[in-house]
């Protein structure tokens, strides 16, 4: 005999229904709502360039607003986290930091000597990593940095190091023949076996997987991915132009993809590739003009890739966009940072408003339907490129 439901039952199941449509709703609205032009928690894109004292920023990695930074820097890296951008130059003698990506203020980072070759932001710390895998780190990417010399000598004595990222709960960093990762940063590193025979010039982390990119023995390029940061695989498919290419310098994820282009050292290059499925699969992208690109980021919407040559600093300065990773389009408003160096290294800094996110369930509990609500405020968008 089959139990009809009453009424009443139907009409809280009816009602409970309509609640958690409107949750979802307000949910989605909140999650996915863009940024106005107006909004003073507009992102920017932000950029630094090599042996000079310019920057940039821009709002939509088109139109972009040189800025000078009053510090002359060599070879920047820079990242994003805490609410802040945090520069650092190579020789450790100059670092510098932002809010807004616009006004600049000195901190104190006096570890001379080092090349230091990337940083990134996670598990609380701003964490930065030396050509000869010397570490040091802050809390606040401003004063107050930790040293850890030692931190890779149980690991490899393989150099370069050449970039580190944050994700799954540990950093992860790559070099020539050489891979570590660490779960605080600040202690022990333990080596990435699968990464030792292999040249890696970046890493990155999005969507639960990393992806790191490089090339084996300067005679094909090469990509691998990971879930943990500790096991690897080969990416199982790679177009000729991707195998054929060398010198692929930079990676980062956005819009659930992994995207890649290559140049370096003088190394001028059109190619571009870019993963769907989390780094087993590539595909050449299109329309990226020929220059030396050395970073690529991804925020509002947009890839964003830099390119400088210091040999060809009028010429050979250049940016590019991508709405999908896939076509390019050359920006025509970008130029050399005051005629001289070149630029180095773009990030995105995210949308630092608090963004409510909202969860609901139905449950029943002593013959009652009840709806339950649940949810946090996060920061969205909070990204780190190296």
């Amino acid at each position: 005999m089959v139990q009809k439901k009453s009424k009443k039952t139907v009409f809280r199941v009816t009602n409970a229904l309509i609640l958690l449509f409107f949750i979802t709703v307000l949910s989605f609205t909140a999650c996915s709502a863009p940024p106005s032009e107006t909004d003073s928690a507009q992102p920017y894109f932000v950029v630094v360039g090599n042996a000079t004292d310019m920057g940039a920023y821009s709002k939509d990695g088109i139109v972009w607003e040189p800025k000078k930074m009053d510090t002359m820097m060599y070879q920047p890296r820079v990242c994003y986290g805490k609410d802040k951008f945090v520069t650092i130059g190579d020789t450790g003698t100059n670092q510098k930091h932002s809010i807004d990506g616009i006004e600049w203020d000195n901190g104190t980072f006096n570890t001379d000597g080092q090349w230091w070759n990337s940083i990134c932001y996670g598990a609380g710390k701003f964490l930065v990593i030396s050509h000869f895998g010397r570490i040091v780190y802050s809390d606040d990417g401003i004063n107050d940095w930790v040293t850890n010399w030692d931190a890779m000598n149980t690991v490899s004595n393989i150099s370069p190091w050449n970039s580190v990222c944050y994700g799954n709960r540990k950093f992860v960093a790559v070099g020539n023949g050489a891979g570590a990762y660490s779960i605080d940063g600040s202690g022990e590193w333990n080596e990435i076996t699968a990464l030792s025979s292999m040249s890696w010039n970046s890493v990155c982390y999005g969507n639960g997987k990393f992806v790191v990119i490089g090339n084996y023995n300067n005679e094909y390029g090469i990509a691998y991915h990971s879930i943990d940061g500790i096991t690897w695989y080969k990416a199982e498919v790679m177009p000729d132009g991707m195998k054929n290419e060398t010198a692929w310098r930079s990676v980062c994820y956005g819009n659930n993809r992994f995207v890649a282009v290559a140049g370096g050292h003088g190394m001028y290059s059109d190619k571009t590739v870019y993963s769907r499925d989390g780094g087993k699969t590539w595909s050449l992208g299109n329309g990226l003009p020929e220059a030396n690109w050395l970073s690529v980021c991804y925020g509002n919407g947009t890839f964003v890739a830099v390119a400088g040559d210091p040999a060809d600093s009028e010429d050979g300065n250049k940016a590019a966009y991508s709405r999908d990773g896939e076509t390019w389009v050359p920006v025509t408003t970008f130029s050399g940072p005051g005629g001289v160096g070149n630029w180095q290294s773009i990030v995105h800094g995210g949308d630092a408003r608090k963004v409510p996110q909202l969860f609901a369930s139905l449950r029943e509990k002593a013959g009652t339907l009840l709806a339950y609500i649940t949810g946090w405020f996060s920061d969205k968008n909070l990204s780190v490129n190296m």
